[in-house]
């Protein structure tokens, strides 16, 4: 075989090689709708709530907020709460002692109430993923969700534990609760020792909640 032959079918299996690369379809990115797959072992028993996983590549937290692509637009849910009637916007901290956090990464069993809240738009449905430790368990009983447009919506929240310390309960937003594309939230969505009456009177004393605006 002549060496221009040689070169010619080195030449021709080179530019099928590249048009297979360039050509080759991406690898679709595989989401577990398994909630024990959400959460993350960290080092020194922290657990982190995976906020990609359950938005499926839409969510992200940053700067004491989620932030979601929600219809093409992106909407920010910051976290606030109360301790024991006390305003916070991430933790709490009595002679320098953190008594209770929101936060995607937390410890259970450390003696701070910690919980989190992950929404995703699935189809037409805004779905809630409330997540609360060991702590939380515990200490802050009973545990209510309050949500919806005028917070016409209430459930006690369920203890499944889906990791070691870590349990969660879902609901359905109320899309009503929402305006300008989901740009602006009129009301949010509370989970502690809260009731509907509480709520709709504007009474904190004494309560223990973490609120997702």
């Amino acid at each position: 075989m002549s060496r221009k032959i040689l070169f010619g079918i080195v030449l021709i299996l080179v530019v099928i090689s590249t048009v297979y690369l360039f050509k080759r379809p991406e690898e679709e990115i595989y989401y577990s709708e398994d909630p024990a797959t959400w959460i993350q072992e960290k080092s020194g028993g922290v657990k982190k709530v995976n906020v990609d996983s359950i938005t499926k590549g839409d969510g992200w937290d940053a700067d004491d907020q989620l932030f979601l692509i929600i219809n093409g637009s992106e909407t920010v849910f910051p976290y606030e709460g109360y301790y024991k009637g006390q305003y916070f916007d991430r933790e709490h901290i009595e002679n320098r002692e953190v008594k209770m956090r929101v936060a995607s990464d937390f410890k259970p069993n450390d003696g701070i109430i910690e919980g989190y809240i992950v929404e995703r738009k699935v189809n037409e449905s805004l779905e809630v993923f409330i997540f609360l430790d060991e702590d939380w368990k515990n200490l802050v009983y009973p545990t209510n969700i309050i949500w919806g447009e005028g917070y016409s919506k209430t459930k006690p929240f369920i203890f499944n534990e889906v990791s070691d310390g870590v349990y969660m309960d879902r609901i359905i937003d109320d899309s009503e609760r929402f305006d300008f594309n989901y740009l602006q939230s009129n009301t949010g969505i509370i989970v502690g020792d809260v009731t509907q009456e509480k709520v709709l009177n504007g009474i904190t004393s004494g309560v223990t909640a973490i609120i997702f605006q």
